[in-house]
């Protein structure tokens, strides 16, 4: 079939050695391509070593992207497409002759239905009006063989402006620059521009987008914190937000511990009107100012009216969100601290617990809770800090983590802090009951969330100086969660989820005895 097709096009040569038809063409393929198979080959791999002969022999000049890359490559393809060896064929197994897939396809650079093509960029340009113009790069491609000139136009400008091309028409491929100009008196906006490539025969339009400014943008409004705010916690992350601007395209916002700005803890450029200033950036007990303005291409708006807020004090919980995103569910927690009428901090600990909070932003507070979810523990950094925390006095921890020990294994910590022994991983307990400290919590038929992967809690052996929490019922039965008191610190741990627990009633108790063992229930 490629031997006929070849012919076809360039003709059949008598001269067998030295001639330069399509016949000598072909038989030339096909032995050079013998080099470019593999051993014990398919038919395949057989069409895959012609290709790269054509390919090796006979490269295009200057190829482009999506365009055939040798002289023949359509040609062969078109025939071996024609017997079923397309471009989607696979000849499946080399030990089997029962599992291949025929094809009749071609690949998308031989499926072209212009002769050429045209790409834009940027897609978007922002210019201030009186910048007086706008650049752009018109790329056109063309297909194997195409030698024919190529015009550039544009329509759908805005206003006065005019466009212009260097050069405005040549034989593709080329290149050509693209100006959008006299943009002096274009009004704010956000305009369509069409490049338009044409050859008489066929048309190919991009749309670009030309966003203009006329003006610097005027004052914006602080919304939150409004000026005279107290009690913001000093580690949470907090929501800076001001009024939007039409005419913006991006802000700048400014947090200091002066008025003057010249001590900034904060600054950032935003592309809407509101900015976050992240997690344990703020001390406590503090004032401090903040103040934003608006911007665009032709400058800067003024700055809002400064405002003033004060931080609080740390409050006496620490929540650490260590659910990684996958499993969100420390809400269950924080709920749980709300419905007791709780005052917590919030500590996002990011993906795989990778940032845990240092022992300095740990000891402000008396308990920390620290939820696990589904397939999340503590890694070795969060342990170290976690162990200068309880070494220094710091008072009570909390781990909900089903699959802690399995992601990390009996670690130091676990064993040395927490009292495990021993665990045994994914045995599933159902049902749980409360022991010594906990013994008037339960029974509770665990339900798992739905975005959990599944019931993977532990059966736990303590510590000669750790005790049962709670039992439960999976494996051949034993403790699902531990505890240990020393004189420095109390711990822990429950191999099983606080959030499987189902009533939202039942776990604010929990909750409550939780904090009634660490010492903090008369102070909620």
């Amino acid at each position: 079939e490629m031997y006929w097709n070849l012919i076809d096009r360039d003709g059949f040569d008598p001269d067998l050695y030295g001639g330069t038809g399509g016949n000598n063409l072909a038989i030339q393929l096909v032995i050079d391509g013998l080099k470019y198979t593999s051993c014990f080959p398919s038919f395949t791999d057989q069409r895959n070593g012609i290709l790269t002969a054509d390919l090796v022999n006979n490269p295009v000049e200057n190829p482009q992207e999506g365009f055939p890359q040798s002289q023949n490559e359509c040609l062969i393809w078109e025939a071996f497409a024609k017997r079923g060896l397309g471009y989607s064929a696979d000849a499946g197994s080399a030990f089997s002759r029962f599992d291949q897939t025929e094809a009749f396809d071609l690949p998308p650079q031989c499926q072209a239905s212009e002769n050429f093509t045209l790409n834009v960029t940027p897609p978007a340009v922002e210019i201030c009006a009186t910048d007086g113009s706008a650049l752009y790069t018109a790329d056109l491609s063309a297909y194997l063989g195409y030698d024919q000139t190529v015009s550039l136009s544009a329509d759908n400008l805005p206003g006065a402006a005019t466009s212009s091309f260097s050069p405005m028409s040549a034989t593709a491929p080329y290149t050509s620059a693209v100006t959008i100009g006299n943009t002096n008196g274009v009004a704010t906006g956000s305009y369509d521009i069409d490049i338009i490539a044409d050859d008489t025969s066929t048309t190919i339009t991009k749309t670009v987008t030309l966003d203009v400014f006329d003006a610097t943008p005027g004052t914006i409004t602080p919304v939150e914190p409004l000026t005279g705010t107290t009690g913001i916690s000093p580690l949470n992350a907090l929501l800076i937000d001001w009024s939007d601007d039409a005419t913006a395209s991006s802000y700048t916002v400014e947090v200091a511990e002066d008025m003057g700005f010249s001590t900034l803890v904060y600054t950032a450029t935003v592309g809407s009107s509101q900015a976050t200033v992240p997690q344990n950036t703020l001390a406590a007990n503090t004032t401090y100012y903040w103040r934003a303005l608006a911007e665009n291409l032709c400058g800067q708006g003024a700055y809002t009216d400064v405002s003033m807020f004060s931080t609080g004090d740390y409050a006496a919980i620490l929540l650490v969100d260590g659910d990684g995103g996958a499993a969100p569910t420390t809400a269950t927690f924080a709920a749980a601290l709300e419905d007791l009428g709780a005052n917590y901090d919030l500590w996002d600990a990011g993906f795989g617990a990778a940032d845990a909070p240092i022992s300095s932003t740990l000891s402000n507070y008396a308990a920390v809770i620290w939820n696990g979810s589904d397939l999340n523990g503590i890694d070795e950094a969060g342990e170290t800090e976690l162990a200068s925390y309880l070494d220094s006095g710091g008072g009570c921890f909390f781990v909900s983590a089903q699959d802690y020990h399995f992601a990390f294994g009996n670690t130091d910590f676990m064993d040395t802090y927490l009292g495990v022994a021993d665990a045994e991983d994914d045995v599933q307990h159902t049902t749980v009951t409360g022991a010594n400290n906990f013994a008037a919590f339960g029974p509770y038929g665990l339900v798992f969330p739905g975005s959990y992967t599944g019931n993977w809690s532990d059966l736990l052996t303590p510590d000669e100086d750790a005790s049962v929490a709670f039992t439960g019922n999976g494996g051949a039965g034993g403790a699902a969660a531990l505890y240990k008191e020393t004189a420095n610190y109390k711990t822990s741990f429950w191999a099983f989820p606080f959030e499987a627990v189902p009533s939202a009633t039942d776990r604010a108790l929990l909750m409550q005895g939780v904090l009634d063992w660490c010492g903090l229930g008369d102070g909620l």
